[in-house]
C-alpha cells in the first residue's frame, strides 16, 4: 500500500543552490487516490531557535500557508510557520504577557496568523485573540458599543483580513464579533436564544458559522446572515439529524457557501453537509473495518472537499479522510515512520493537499510514538517522468552500488522539449556519454544506453549522475532509467517523486517529477549494448498508451 522513501532535508528550510534530497512518499489507498507526503516538523526540530515538543493544533490556508501550535522544550506554547515562531509564552504584545495554552490557529493566504491566549497571568490572565503583533480582542475591548467580558473558543480568519470569533459581552448572553463589529447576538427574542462555545467558521464573503439554539430551543448551524443553514430534525442522506456532537458542532463554511459539521444522525456520530450530504457516519464500512467515531474538528476548502479524522471500530488506530477517499491510516509507512493514532487537528487547501498531526516512530523501532507534522498532496493519475529545466547547470544523481559483472549498460529513455541543451551522464564523476537537443523536435521519446565500463563494475556508494546544461530553459524529459544488477530504484519515477533520487539547481533552474501528457506512455528502456567502451546507441521508442 505504501511505497516510502527516506527524508533527509525538508524543503522548507533548504535553498538553493543545495543538493536536496525530496522528503516524498507516495500511497496508494484502497480508492486509488495517489498522495505525495512531506515532513514540515516533528518533535525536536529546531525552528527559529526553539525546539519543537508536542504538536497538536493546526492550519493551512487555501494557498497552502501552514502554522501549528507546539509546545517549547517540554513546557511553555509556542506557534509556528515551519520556518518561524510566530509567538511563544512570555512575549509582551501590546503591553500584555501571553501565555499559551493548547489552541486552534489559523491562517490566511497573505500569512496572516491569529490564535488564542491568556493575556497578563497564566492563572488569572483573560483570554485574548492576537496575532504575532497585536491583540485583536480581549477583556478591555469594546466592540461596536458592547464591552467584551470573556473571549470564548478559536478565531477564524478570512482572505479578507476579517477575524471573527465568539464572545461574551457584560450585557450576557454570547456574541459572534469581528474585531469591529458584532455580527450575531443570543436573545430571548431570536432568532438565536443561545449561541455556545465551539468553534466557529468563516469565508472569504463575511459569512460566519456557529452552533445556535432557535426560539424553541432547537439546535442548528446559524449563519451570520441570518437564520439557520439547518437544524435538528434535518435529514441528510436519509438520515435524521437527531443531536449536537460530542463536542459541539465545529461547523466550517466555504466560498460556496456550503458548509459542513458534526453531530448525531440517527444516534450516531457524523459529519453533514448543507446540501444534503451524509459525509460519513459511524458504524460506516472504512477499508477493512469501520468507523467507531470522529475524533478531531473539520476542515473544508473552496472545492467542497471535506478532511476529517476517525477511529476505526474494531481493528485500533485510525485514519484521515478527505470526503470517502483515504489519505493516510494507522499502520501505514511514510518515508521510513510507521503511522500511530492521529492525534491532532486537520485542515485541507484550496489544491487539496491535507495537513494532519500523526503519532509516528522509526519503522521496525519499538520505542515511543512522537507527534509529527505531515503534508499529504494529491498526485494525479499517469505516467511520471522527471523534467529538468536549465537556468545553469542542473543534476539530477543517485548513490548507488553498481553491478558486480559486465557486460552492462545504462539504458534510459529521454525526450528534449527545447531545441537547446546538453545533457551529459556520469557514473562515479567518470563521463558516460552525451546526448545534444535536435535541431528538429522529436514527438516520441528516444532510447540511449552507454556502456559501463568494467572499472566501474562493483563499487559502492557511487553516484550516477544526469547533468543537463545550456540556455535558460533548456528543457529534457527522462524516464526509465536502468542499471541492471545495480541497487538504482525508482527509475521509472512511478511513485510520482524524484525520492531517492537528488538534485542540484541554480538560478531559474528545476527537476522535478510529473505526469507526462505528451505522445503516448514509454516502454521500458533495454540495454542495447553488450560492449565495453563509451559508445552510445540511440534510437526511436514510441511511447505506447
Amino acid at each position: 500500500m505504501i511505497f516510502s522513501g527516506e527524508v533527509t532535508k525538508r524543503l522548507w528550510r533548504d535553498a538553493a543552490p543545495v543538493i536536496l534530497l525530496l522528503s516524498f512518499a507516495v500511497a496508494l489507498p484502497v480508492n486509488g487516490v495517489n498522495y505525495n507526503y512531506q515532513i514540515i516538523a516533528d518533535r525536536n526540530d529546531v525552528i527559529d531557535g526553539r525546539t519543537v515538543g508536542s504538536i497538536n493544533q493546526v492550519a493551512i490556508s487555501g494557498n497552502g500557508n501552514i502554522v501549528f501550535a507546539s509546545s517549547i522544550n517540554a513546557g511553555n506554547g509556542g506557534i509556528f510557520t515551519p520556518t518561524s515562531l510566530i509567538a511563544q509564552t512570555g512575549d509582551t504584545i501590546d503591553g500584555k504577557q501571553i501565555f499559551l495554552r493548547p489552541t486552534l490557529p489559523d491562517i490566511n493566504n497573505a500569512g496572516v496568523v491569529v490564535f488564542t491566549a491568556r493575556v497578563g497571568s497564566s492563572t488569572f490572565g483573560n483570554e485574548a485573540i492576537l496575532t504575532g503583533t497585536r491583540i485583536v480582542a480581549d477583556k478591555d475591548s469594546v466592540i461596536d458599543g458592547h464591552n467584551i467580558d470573556t473571549v470564548l473558543a478559536a478565531p477564524v480568519i478570512n482572505n479578507r483580513g476579517e477575524i471573527v470569533f465568539l464572545a461574551r459581552p457584560d450585557t450576557g448572553g454570547t456574541g459572534v464579533f469581528t474585531e469591529t463589529n458584532r455580527l450575531a447576538q443570543s436573545s430571548i427574542n431570536g432568532p438565536f436564544q443561545s449561541i455556545f462555545g465551539s468553534d466557529p467558521g468563516l469565508n472569504d464573503d463575511g459569512t460566519a458559522v456557529f452552533e445556535a439554539r432557535d426560539t424553541n430551543n432547537v439546535t442548528g448551524v446559524g449563519s451570520s446572515a441570518g437564520g439557520f443553514f439547518a437544524q435538528l430534525g434535518d435529514s441528510f442522506g436519509g438520515r435524521n439529524w437527531n443531536g449536537a456532537g460530542v463536542g459541539g458542532v465545529d461547523p466550517v463554511i466555504n466560498n460556496n457557501d456550503l458548509a459542513a459539521w458534526y453531530g448525531f444522525a440517527d444516534q450516531r456520530p457524523a459529519i453533514m453537509a448543507s446540501d444534503g450530504r451524509l459525509i460519513a457516519r459511524a458504524t460506516d464500512p472504512a477499508g477493512s473495518d469501520f468507523i467507531r467515531d470522529f475524533n478531531s474538528n473539520l476542515a473544508i476548502n473552496n472545492n467542497d472537499q471535506i478532511a476529517y479524522t476517525f477511529r476505526f471500530q474494531g481493528i485500533g488506530g485510525g485514519a484521515v479522510r478527505v470526503d470517502n477517499s483515504f489519505v493516510a491510516q494507522t499502520g501505514d509507512t511514510i518515508m521510513g515512520l510507521d503511522l500511530g493514532t492521529f492525534t491532532g487537528t486537520v485542515d485541507i487547501d484550496d489544491a487539496g493537499r491535507v495537513l494532519f498531526v500523526a503519532n509516528t516512530r522509526p519503522t521496525g523501532q519499538l520505542g515511543a510514538f512522537t507527534s509529527t507534522l505531515i503534508l499529504a498532496t494529491p498526485v494525479p493519475d499517469g505516467n511520471f517522468v522527471a523534467k529538468l529545466t536549465t537556468g545553469s547547470p542542473v543534476t539530477l544523481s543517485q548513490t548507488i552500488d553498481t553491478p558486480t559483472t559486465g557486460p552492462v549498460s545504462l539504458d534510459f529513455d529521454y525526450l528534449f522539449e527545447t531545441t537547446t541543451g546538453v545533457l551529459d551522464v556520469f557514473l562515479n564523476g567518470d563521463l558516460l556519454g552525451t546526448l545534444n537537443a535536435p535541431g528538429t523536435l522529436e514527438s516520441d521519446f528516444q532510447s540511449a544506453s552507454f556502456a559501463i565500463d568494467p572499472s566501474l563494475l562493483n563499487l559502492t556508494g557511487v553516484d550516477l549522475t544526469f547533468e543537463m546544461d545550456g540556455p535558460t530553459g533548456s528543457v529534457v524529459f527522462i524516464d526509465n532509467v536502468e542499471l541492471s544488477g545495480s541497487t538504482l530504484i525508482n527509475g521509472d519515477f512511478q511513485d510520482a517523486s524524484i525520492a531517492p533520487w537528488q538534485f542540484t539547481t541554480t538560478g531559474n533552474g528545476l527537476v522535478q517529477v510529473v505526469p507526462f501528457t505528451g505522445v503516448g506512455v514509454p516502454e521500458p528502456a533495454t540495454g542495447l549494448l553488450a560492449a565495453f567502451g563509451c559508445m552510445v546507441v540511440l534510437g526511436r521508442r514510441r511511447r505506447v498508451a
